[in-house]
């Protein structure tokens, strides 16, 4: 008996085209990478808030005391963020969607997420340009920071976590093809598990 396995025609990924993705979940990617940059931020703004109470000389009582005002620091900088953020989603989801394409050939992962964390420093580098008083370091410096960083991180983190998931999808979606030697019959059988 003959079999292959092959991959089924309804997915997007090709051995061709080992990284093509779908306008579906372009946007569940721009939707991920958004939400991962809004949780980055609550973690962030209170983490540099904190470290920046101490390198300009709070005492570390000072600073434990302060924590909870950079919660709620970090909870007012999310609220200021979701409307900015919104639309930095959807003109880097344009820019995703160039690279995607220009990358659906590339199989490496390590490539993708080179480019990504690219994509998100540049978006960082933009926005620090914007609104980075040029000048010594300041604490307010610290809260600008965290944003920069956090798109930084979640541009490649969602990205992978996105491609990590329709990979996997693709890898359930696997049909095998079986010859029967006396007939030459051949069946197909979908599997969901692999």
């Amino acid at each position: 008996m003959n079999v292959t396995v092959e991959q089924d025609s309804r997915g997007r990924r090709t051995p061709e085209q080992p990284m093509a993705f779908s306008s579906g979940e372009l946007l569940r990617g721009a939707v991920i990478v958004w939400a991962t940059f809004l949780g980055l931020m609550m973690l962030f703004v209170p983490l540099f808030t904190t470290i920046s109470g101490l390198a300009v000389g709070q005492s570390p009582l000072e600073t434990i005391a302060t924590i909870p005002e950079a919660i709620g620091l970090a909870i007012l900088a999310v609220l200021y963020a979701l409307v900015p953020s919104l639309i930095v989603m959807a003109l880097g989801a344009g820019l995703s969607g160039l690279i995607g394409r220009a990358l659906r050939r590339v199989s490496s992962i390590p490539v993708h997420l080179a480019v990504y964390t690219l994509l998100g420093a540049v978006i960082s580098a933009v926005y620090w340009v914007i609104f980075h008083a040029p000048g010594a370091w300041s604490p307010y410096d610290a809260f600008l920071l965290a944003p920069a960083v956090a798109a930084t991180v979640a541009v490649p983190l969602g990205w992978w976590w996105n491609a990590r998931h329709a990979l996997q999808r693709d890898a359930r979606r696997i049909r095998i093809l079986r010859e029967d030697p006396d007939t030459g019959a051949v069946t197909a059988t979908q599997t969901e598990a692999i």
